[in-house]
């Protein structure tokens, strides 16, 4: 599965698009996770979200706080993410760049730190309000 959700804000940078984190967005993911769930996971069949990100669109707060959010969503469904990364830092045309193969350093650390340091403390907030 690739999993831009929701698009307006983890992909799209044309018309349409908003670069802030807010309660719809949030909903967005909720739906999709449990549409995850419902069509797979409550199948045996396991889902691996194979490319997800949010664009950098000069909004690290708030991208910061979806990839908390995404990233305990896919821990608490028991669901494997692959950061997709096409190595373009650059605010306004798909900014997927996450890590610099160059220098071998993070272009946002605050970014791998909620994703991958915080997933369990984001993991539990979230069973704790959805009882997964």
């Amino acid at each position: 599965v690739h999993m831009y959700t929701p698009y307006n804000f983890a992909m799209n940078v044309w018309g349409g698009s908003t670069k802030y984190y807010t309660d719809a967005e949030r909903t967005a993911l909720d739906e999709n996770f449990e549409m995850l769930e419902s069509l797979y996971l409550k199948n045996g069949i396991p889902v691996i979200i194979g490319e997800m990100g949010a664009t950098n669109k000069d909004n690290l707060k708030d991208r910061a706080e979806w990839f908390a959010y995404f990233a305990g969503n896919a821990k608490c469904y028991g669901m494997t993410c692959c950061l997709w990364d096409n190595g373009n830092a650059k605010a306004g045309e798909e900014g997927f760049g996450y890590y610099n193969r160059t220098s071998q350093e993070w272009f946002f650390p605050i970014l791998h730190q909620v994703a991958v340091d915080n997933v369990n403390y984001a993991a539990e907030l979230i069973h704790e309000n959805m009882g997964h």
